[in-house]
């Protein structure tokens, strides 16, 4: 009898144990997974919200910048030059016409 009862500690003994690993085992397998899939889910947000929010700002910094610089650079340069080549065909066609009508008030004098 005592024989029986020390083999069935022992033997419930050993089952608990591996029941216990088995346990273990699935247990942390299954936890690790969930875990590390919510982890990763909520990072993924996280992340991709500041990225996006980040990326976006500096983009949208850098592209005004860009975009305000070049534009009002070709605005000025072509500004300028409409504006150069405008005022030197106003100043030559004044400048012919005076030219042009002193001559032609001076030349009957000349001859």
């Amino acid at each position: 009898m005592q024989l029986w009862t020390k083999y069935n500690e022992s033997h419930h003994r050993l089952y608990q144990r591996l029941y216990q690993r088995l346990y273990q085992r699935l247990y942390q397998r299954l936890y690790q997974r969930l875990y590390q899939r919510l982890y990763q889910h909520l990072y993924q947000r996280l992340y991709q919200r500041l990225y996006q929010r980040l990326y976006q700002h500096l983009y949208q910094r850098l592209y005004q910048r860009l975009y305000q610089h070049l534009y009002q650079h070709l605005y000025q340069r072509l500004y300028q030059r409409l504006y150069q080549h405008l005022y030197q065909r106003l100043y030559q066609r004044l400048y012919q016409h005076l030219y042009q009508r002193a001559w032609a008030q001076l030349e009957p004098h000349v001859t």
